[in-house]
């Protein structure tokens, strides 16, 4: 630690200043050997990172990779551990070196990409040391298809495909303007459903879905994006069975913004380590926020060595537990309601 090595605190002679050093070694002791704690996890994790299994095909098929490059990936080792070192150098063989003759280099780059990201999703599945995600709410793009056991849709992106449709016609005009007000409507009835789910409306809700999206309207794209969100049924009505699933993402999008707003205010980090800091940084003031936490306090209680407040990933851990039993209990009471209705 450079100067702070050779300090020795017996010749301050104020004791305050004496004390307040002796806090300030011991915190960065710490912090050190969380680092250290942490860098051993990230090479382990780096080790361990690539697996080609169900789960990493997933993504693959998904990012419509061209059937070259899957075969080519189909003859590599499947449902093994391999190093990222190790995978890397399995990759250029084979499909990936006919997209280079073709000299299409940027595009080569992204397959890569896309191949290493499923990889790493495919080990991320399987490993026993990460409790895996039981629901993913998201958009509909394909990199988060398969990281989680179950997919939960953005209502409000599924509406942003309707509302950017540019009809040139009045008539065509009204149509989507009629289309979308049934829309937010139906959105509103699964918000209402979440606050209090019975096993009543869940049916009708159910059926109602299928009456809104086979609607046929005369409106060609209007009907063809009517019939896409059709098809993501299960995903977009995740919510009947898993009442605390929000229905949409935007409070994640919103803390993404954060960063992306520092990323072009400030046109970027200057180092590895200062991204490493702005990750760090807006991870826990956004994830604070969001549990209801002071961020100032967090931090004090944290540099000082009081470790008085609960770990954000312990309220995180706790809210979700509340919210399961809530949403348990509600359903039980459903089923209740359910059998003594039809019972009779």
């Amino acid at each position: 630690m450079g100067v702070l090595d050779d300090l020795d605190l017996s010749k301050v002679t104020d004791p305050e200043a004496q004390r307040i050093l002796g806090l300030l070694l011991n915190v960065i002791a710490t912090q050190e050997a969380e680092i250290a704690t942490l860098r051993a996890e990230n090479q382990r994790l780096r080790d361990e990172n690539n697996r080609l299994n169900r789960y990493a095909w997933t993504f693959l098929v998904a990012y419509g990779l061209p059937a070259a490059i899957l075969t080519a990936l189909g003859r590599l080792p499947q449902g093994v551990d391999l190093d990222a070192d190790t995978f890397g150098a399995l990759l250029p063989g084979g499909a990936w070196a006919t997209r280079r003759e073709e000299h299409v280099p940027r595009r080569g780059v992204q397959q890569r990409q896309h191949i290493l990201g499923a990889a790493a999703s495919g080990a991320y599945r399987v490993q026993p040391d990460v409790p895996v995600g039981a629901i993913l709410v998201c958009d509909d793009a394909p990199h988060c298809k398969g990281v989680t056991a179950a997919l939960a849709l953005c209502w409000v992106h599924a509406g942003r495909h309707c509302k950017k449709l540019t009809p040139l016609f009045a008539h065509h005009r009204a149509l989507v303007e009629a289309f979308l007000d049934d829309f937010w409507a139906y959105y509103h009835d699964l918000q209402a459903y979440r606050a209090a789910p019975t096993a009543l409306e869940r049916p009708r809700l159910d059926a109602a879905f299928d009456t809104l999206f086979a609607r046929r309207t005369g409106y060609w794209h209007l009907d063809e994006r009517s019939a896409k969100t059709a098809a993501k049924k299960a995903a977009l009505l995740c919510v009947l069975a898993h009442p605390d699933v929000p229905l949409h993402n935007n409070p994640a999008a919103l803390g993404a913004r954060q960063r992306v707003r520092k990323r072009d205010v400030s046109f970027g980090p200057r180092s590895h380590a200062g991204l490493t800091a702005w990750d760090i940084c807006g991870t826990i003031t956004q994830t604070a926020a969001k549990l209801g936490v002071t961020v100032a306090h967090f931090l004090h209680d944290r540099l000082s060595g009081a470790y008085q407040m609960p770990s954000l990933a312990a309220l995180i851990a706790q809210r979700a537990a509340e919210a399961h039993t809530g949403s348990t209990a509600a359903l039980a009471a459903a089923s209740s309601v359910h059998v003594s209705v039809y019972g009779r």
